[in-house]
């Protein structure tokens, strides 16, 4: 109990900073791992527990090299590992993980949306584009209405058979929609120009493979060579944990 009181508080607090100043600081997921690490070895969980959190921090760290989110999200990945290794076996433990993608995939695409929501130059953009390839659109609604209708016309009625591929071709062409709109979200409200004096350590430039706010050293070089340059903003993803470790939870009762 003491762990899950600890671990809730760790996310709670890493989710406020995040929402707050999109910054979490550094040394609360060591100090976090550090007690959980204390109470897994009180408990004869460590094994367990390291387990667990090497194994989370290598896929969070396949996803910091690959520009999927900052450094810091492993971290707290790594942290809950510690964490869930000292409460639960491993396939509840992974359970979580895989509610992370879900419930992260859930939360990127609704904090698109309402940071976006007053933006008229998003919607417009959006309309836009729907409107220029509503002609391939449609084609592809129909083709996928076709591909999907014939093997399923073999086993299942007419009936069945059309509600199915009329769903399933939507679906497609609704992912694809979401798609575009979440990238035109990424490029007129995720990134911006600004003066290099206003350029501040931690910001992330735009063209960087990796979520990694700049240093000062950077920075000085940065404000010799240029007057404006592109930052980006990632979505302030820690809310995503402490949302999957509620769902988990609740699964299991």
């Amino acid at each position: 109990m003491l762990t899950l009181l600890l671990l809730f508080l760790f996310l709670i607090i890493t989710s406020y900073q995040d929402l707050k100043t999109t910054e979490i600081d550094d040394k609360l997921p060591y100090l976090f791992s550090f007690l959980f690490i204390l109470i897994s070895l009180t408990n004869n969980t460590f094994f367990n527990s390291l387990i667990i959190a090497l194994t989370f921090y290598t896929i969070g760290y396949i996803f910091y090299v690959t520009g999927q989110w900052g450094y810091g999200d492993t971290a707290i990945l790594t942290t809950v590992g510690f964490a869930l290794g000292s409460i639960f076996e491993f396939e509840k433990a992974f359970l979580y993980l895989f509610n992370v993608f879900v419930f992260g995939a859930l939360y990127i695409i609704a904090y698109s949306f309402v940071i976006s929501f007053k933006n008229k130059k998003v919607r417009k953009v959006f309309s836009e584009r729907v409107v220029k390839n509503k002609n391939r659109l449609m084609l592809a609604f129909f083709v996928l209405l076709i591909i999907f209708y014939l093997p399923y016309s073999f086993v299942l009625s007419y009936e069945y058979s059309l509600v199915l591929a009329f769903a399933l071709s939507s679906l497609f062409v609704l992912l694809y929609l979401l798609m575009t709109y979440l990238k035109i979200v990424d490029r007129i409200v995720m990134k911006r120009k600004i003066p290099i004096e206003k350029l501040k350590v931690g910001d992330v430039i735009a063209d960087s493979r990796l979520w990694r706010g700049i240093t000062k050293k950077e920075l000085q070089e940065l404000r010799k060579k240029k007057k404006y340059v592109w930052v980006k903003e990632g979505v302030r993803f820690a809310p995503a944990f402490l949302l999957a470790l509620i769902f988990t939870l609740l699964s299991w009762f």
